[in-house]
């Protein structure tokens, strides 16, 4: 089974780190309707994305996610590459 994964930036809303990306929220949807949720810390985000993708990829999902958009990861992710993300079931 294999699933596609969007990653929702979770923002500092007030304090010194106001505006600043403090977490992601990975939703994770397989087409027979399996849905998975978890939260990365951003101190771990980079660490995650490197363990799946290029440089490349990782550092374009970074930069939106660092200014407050939704990304939709490319292709499909496996459950073991979920764990990767920091999915715990």
């Amino acid at each position: 089974m294999t699933y596609t994964v969007r990653a929702n930036p979770v923002l500092h809303e007030f304090g010194e780190m106001e505006g600043q990306l403090g977490a992601v929220r990975f939703t994770a949807d397989s087409k027979s309707g399996s849905h998975r949720e978890w939260e990365v810390v951003a101190a771990d985000l980079d660490a995650r994305l490197y363990s799946l993708e290029s440089s490349g990829m990782r550092y374009g999902v970074l930069s939106k996610l660092r200014a407050g958009a939704r990304v939709e990861l490319p292709g499909t992710y496996t459950a073991g590459q979920l764990e990767a993300l920091g999915y715990t079931a």
